[in-house]
């Protein structure tokens, strides 16, 4: 047939029919001839209400999960009395009555993502400097309804020092006293999987109660508002809530005092990060203007007389460095290479004392050293380096006049004027 010629469809629904329907939770086939009636018919014939329920598994909610366990629903049917009359222990979910405009649901589907929660703690004990010190760790303890697994997580704190987190990963846990060894000797989750007590219950877990798992014992002291309404339709008698104690690192012997008192450290005292002070002033420097006054002394030309330096007072470790401003000038202006710059250096980068160093003999010596600081550094005070007298006659940059404007108050920077 050519393109554009033919038959027009009237077929306006595309989905595929439904094959299936649920009988007691099991999808079981329908009918082969209402599928081939549908699939001839090219529409989609819904199914009746005996092949596919009305029902939405997936939409299942709690007010209806309450409503279904509710201990007033619960009926015993002669199975439930046989048991209790043999001695058995009656089974984890009670039966309901079967109710024929109801379908059965699976366990998996009936509780599937609803979580019991409950809030609590756990204690440890450590023992350091003669101090017994019991910490309080609090945890989240999830029971899981639709495969009876359990999971215990304690929050996370930021350099905590310790391991946090996950402390149960999700599974059925055995009680105390159901652990089992294998043939080979090892510990084992045991094979008497009959016998439904010994793994935690939902019937087992109450507020302001103790839950034992692999040794460590963790204390319940809440839960939440669906938690509680759960247990309680179910005939569980929900408990108040308790408060979760703070750690404290208590004495030995608390009844000593004045052992506690001689134990008792003074505070420490806080002293500077030895970075504080690179990260505040590193790469400030104070520059100043001076110059080497010899007028008094002999033989010296009149060029010597007051020759002029320029003074650099690095913040971050309080030295000192003194160059040639002549040099220095025409170094920057391309007259002497990089070479030479070493030529321009008459006090190296150095700690500078106020007074002559004497001959030290013992380390005990050097604490009695002053050194020169900022606060000595002001316009017309005289200053030795190493017995030559230098004059501050002026500040060099902006940077060291905003420094002592507010580190000193100073106003005043006025060069100062020698004869």
């Amino acid at each position: 047939m050519l393109p554009g010629i033919g038959q027009k469809t009237i077929k306006s629904n595309y989905r595929k029919c439904q094959t299936l329907h649920f009988h007691d939770g099991v999808p079981l086939p329908k009918a082969s001839s209402s599928s081939s009636t549908s699939s001839s018919s090219g529409n989609f014939i819904p199914p009746s209400p005996e092949d596919d329920y009305d029902y939405d598994l997936h939409r299942f909610r709690p007010p209806q999960l309450v409503a279904a366990r509710s201990a007033v629903h619960f009926e015993r049917d002669s199975k439930h009395m046989d048991r209790e009359l043999a001695g058995l222990s009656p089974p984890i979910y009670p039966p309901y009555k079967a109710d024929a405009s109801r379908p059965f649901i699976p366990k998996t589907v009936l509780y599937d993502r609803l979580t019991l929660r409950f809030d609590g703690f756990y204690f440890e004990d450590s023992l350091a400097w003669g101090y017994s010190r019991r910490a309080v760790h609090p945890v989240k303890l999830c029971y899981y309804l639709e495969d009876d697994t359990i999971s215990v997580h304690e929050p996370v704190t930021p350099n905590s020092g310790r391991p946090q987190g996950k402390l149960v990963r999700r599974h059925k846990v055995l009680k105390s006293g159901h652990e089992t060894k294998d043939e080979d000797g090892r510990g084992g989750a045991g094979r008497d999987d009959e016998s439904p007590d010994k793994y935690w219950h939902w019937k087992d877990l109450n507020v302001a109660s103790d839950v034992d798992i692999f040794g460590r014992r963790f204390r319940l002291t809440n839960c939440n508002q669906w938690t509680r309404e759960f247990l309680m339709s179910a005939g569980i008698q929900v408990n108040a809530p308790e408060d979760v104690p703070e750690s404290h690192p208590p004495l030995k012997n608390k009844n000593d005092a004045a052992a506690a008192a001689s134990r008792s450290r003074s505070a420490p005292q806080r002293r500077n990060h030895p970075l504080k002070k690179f990260l505040e002033h590193d790469g400030q420097i104070l520059r100043f203007g001076c110059v080497w006054d010899r007028r008094n002394e002999e033989n010296v030309g009149l060029d010597e007389r007051l020759k002029p330096y320029v003074m650099r007072y690095f913040l971050v470790d309080d030295t000192i460095q003194i160059t040639d401003a002549e040099f220095e000038s025409n170094q920057k202006r391309g007259l002497y290479s990089s070479n030479r710059a070493q030529e321009a250096v008459l006090l190296r980068r150095q700690r500078l004392p106020k007074e002559p160093r004497p001959i030290m003999t013992s380390p005990a010596d050097a604490a009695d050293i002053t050194f020169y600081d900022p606060q000595d550094l002001m316009l017309a005070n005289v200053i030795s380096v190493h017995g030559r007298r230098f004059v501050l006659v002026e500040t060099g940059d902006d940077f060291t006049r905003s420094f002592y404007r507010n580190h000193f108050d100073v106003v005043d920077f006025t060069p100062v004027q020698l004869d």
